[in-house]
């Protein structure tokens, strides 16, 4: 196995103070694999990554503590990556990757270590199969979301075939820039809640069980004929259709206690007018509980659809700001979780990847043929949605 420390060509950058969102994402560790159909050039991945985090410091930096705050400080270490040869074929590794067997594909990163400053805050590595390769990456969702994740991403494809990308805007300090910038409306709630000693208990104890994925595909036909049925108050999205469906199909399946929560995570750059190339975590979930007495697929998609438009009027930034500086000893932000990750608050948590351009990802000349994202410690029916791979539809997987 081939292992390489790839940094950025120059080092002109200075440290990022992250937002309050950021550091409440710091243990998130996800996992991205792309599968593809013909070998790839290590050599090439690995320098496009070097031009890449030139312009991307944060994936290449290190954690400090400073002031009670987290910060991104710039290192010369930058991030390791990895190449090894595998006997498995293309689909052998597809099936570990369904099976959450990542280790397989891409290195643990710890985010013990990396709270000291002594692990990267990002790791690669590619895989080559005979008949293929899978270039899988890990990092800290601190860095930032999955828009954040894709900015990157589709910088390193460029870079590999030489070609110019767009530029991130990662601001000097997260946290002010969004204090400056967003609304305070009075009565929004945090995004988060202070979670007892118990509750932290039940919460790990969730995450460390082993969990099984289910990939449901639909079709655009069915896409339609779902989003027709649900748009019978109001217009209502494909997804917001897709989710209200899914909730509804897992109450008739709980016939004891039916789960009441819907709890869509949402990317809100474009609806508060911030940059879309704005680095970090501009992420909350929209929350709608079923109306009593009125469990239909078009109330549901409809409570849906405006709970996101209303979202733009009473951001909760704010809010979970204020939330989180009352408790800003390490071992009470830690505390400090969504609602949606207590198992018994029996919530169905879906999250968006199907216009993120996942399957644009060119290296060299080809496109993967699979995306999957792996990890198992995940809260109670977290799922994601995103286009199929031959792009026929969309696939909402669910744990």
């Amino acid at each position: 196995m081939r292992i390489d420390q790839v940094g950025p060509e120059r080092h002109d950058q200075g440290s990022i103070r992250c937002s309050y969102v950021d550091e409440s994402m710091q243990a998130g560790v996800p996992v991205m694999a792309f599968f593809y159909r013909e070998r790839l050039d290590g050599d090439r991945v690995a320098q496009g990554l070097a031009r890449a985090l030139t312009d991307f410091p944060a994936f290449s930096g290190r954690f400090a503590v400073r002031d009670h705050a987290l910060y991104i400080d710039p290192s010369p270490d930058g991030v390791r990556f990895e190449e090894q040869e595998s006997q498995h074929s293309i689909t052998g590794l597809m099936a570990a990757a369904r099976a959450d067997d990542h280790q397989a594909l891409v290195p643990r990163l710890s985010v013990r270590r990396m709270l000291r400053g002594s692990e990267p805050l990002m790791t690669a590595r590619l895989t080559n199969a005979p008949d293929g390769s899978v270039l899988a990456f890990a990092f800290t969702r601190a860095i930032g979301d999955l828009t954040s994740a894709m900015l990157l991403l589709r910088a390193w494809s460029k870079a590999c075939r030489g070609l110019d990308y767009d530029r991130p805007l990662d601001v000097p300090d997260r946290h002010q820039y969004l204090l400056e910038r967003l609304p305070d409306p009075s009565g929004a709630p945090a995004n988060l809640r202070l979670y007892s000693t118990g509750e932290m208990l039940r919460v790990a104890r969730y995450a460390t069980t082993r969990k099984r994925r289910v990939a449901l595909h639909f079709d655009w036909h069915e896409l339609d004929r779902i989003r027709q049925a649900a748009s019978l108050q109001r217009i209502v999205s494909r997804n917001d259709a897709l989710c209200a469906h899914a909730l509804l199909t897992l109450r008739q399946l709980e016939t004891r206690t039916p789960r009441q929560q819907l709890s869509i995570s949402m990317n809100y750059r474009r609806q508060l007018d911030l940059p879309a190339n704005l680095m970090g975590n501009l992420l909350s979930t929209v929350n709608v509980s079923v109306r009593p007495g009125s469990v239909d697929l078009a109330t549901l998609a409809a409570d849906i659809r405006q709970g996101i438009e209303d979202f733009a009027e009473r951001p909760d930034y704010l809010a979970t700001a204020r939330l989180l500086s009352t408790h800003a000893g390490p071992v009470e932000r830690s505390r400090c979780l969504p609602v949606t990750a207590d198992p018994r608050a029996c919530a169905l948590v879906i999250e968006s990847w199907s216009s993120n351009g996942l399957y644009d990802l060119v290296f060299q000349s080809q496109r993967p043929s699979m995306f999957l994202p792996c990890g198992s410690r995940v809260a109670p029916f977290m799922g994601g949605c995103g286009e199929s791979p031959a792009r026929s539809g969309l696939v909402l997987s669910l744990y």
